[in-house]
């Protein structure tokens, strides 16, 4: 599940309203987001997107791990965007916008992508970048004004430029010590905290090394529990609900059904985490599966009527 929510850790500060990240990566000043939730004959849900003044889109997916079938997602989304923005009505018709892809390597290690992927029969290309390194090694964020913009930063740091993890440190510091001089009231405060806080799980940070003497840290209004904040919440619910839907689908692989994303895809859209793991618990016991297939397309997750398997 760790994998998933950094993910999407990254996605709510990309998408955090001020912020100079969307504005630099695009680099242009009129930069919008766009609903990231397309449906055109079934549902797809980006990481985020952004539409630039010269009706250019810019589409920036997070990437953890190495994923063979990343390049076809990527064509995925390109024509959902495409499809999407078509106007077959309109007199005369509109020209398709251009549609720049950018996927971002978010793990510990080496970018296991081609920095730049091509595909001629497809005529597909996009960038791909780690994020370790980006912006001047995260110092054109770290001295934007915005919390988030700072957070991001922290996270393009490349250890491996510090002669020690004290000089390290000291960076990571520093943002918290900003993070705590902030009002209490201040928009954004407490959802920056328990952003910073999943910045340096990401980074695999001992958070007691970075706030070492900051006393202050623990008494900033904020609970702990995820299930009564609201970004970490938002984090952890996504994140679980990717990881099941990819559980289930690896699951129904098993049983020789082909493609289960594209026959499944659009019923397990609409389910919550909950629903999701009752599926996923069903599929363990002996259930057929032509039921199966019935249970899940008709969100019956009984498992009353299924005896469990030995």
């Amino acid at each position: 599940m760790k994998v998933q929510k950094n993910d999407v850790t990254l996605k709510h500060l990309l998408m955090a309203g001020d912020s100079e990240f969307a504005r630099l990566l695009v680099g242009a000043n009129g930069v919008r987001h766009e609903p990231t939730e397309m449906t055109v004959g079934r549902t797809i849900k980006a990481d985020n997107l952004m539409k630039a003044d010269d009706g250019s889109f810019w589409h920036v997916e997070f990437q953890s791990w190495n994923d063979g079938d990343m390049p076809w997602r990527m064509v995925e989304y390109k024509v959902l965007v495409l499809m999407h923005e078509h106007r077959p009505r309109q007199k005369p018709p509109s020209p398709l916008p251009i549609v720049h892809q950018i996927l971002i390597w978010t793990g510990q290690g080496k970018n296991p992508y081609p920095s730049k992927f091509f595909h001629d029969r497809l005529t597909l290309e996009f960038d791909t970048r780690d994020l370790k390194g980006m912006f001047d090694d995260g110092r054109s964020l770290l001295t934007s004004n915005y919390l988030t913009d700072n957070i991001l930063g922290l996270l393009c740091i490349r250890r491996s430029q510090h002669r020690s993890d004290e000089s390290f440190l000291r960076i990571w510091r520093a943002v918290a010590e900003k993070i705590v001089r902030c009002e209490p009231l201040q928009t954004g405060r407490i959802d920056a905290r328990m952003l910073f806080e999943f910045a340096c799980t990401i980074r695999e940070i001992e958070l007691g090394r970075v706030l070492d003497e900051i006393w202050e840290w623990q008494e900033m209004a904020m609970t702990i529990d995820v299930a009564n904040t609201r970004v970490a919440k938002q984090i952890y619910d996504q994140g679980q609900t990717n990881v099941l839907r990819r559980l289930i689908f690896e699951a129904l692989s098993d049983r020789d059904i082909e493609n289960p994303e594209h026959e499944f895809g659009v019923a397990l859209d609409g389910m919550d985490a909950s629903k999701l793991e009752e599926l996923r618990l069903l599929e363990k016991t002996e259930i057929e599966t032509p039921s199966l297939r019935t249970r899940i397309l008709t969100g019956n997750s009984d498992l009353t009527t299924v005896g469990p398997s030995i």
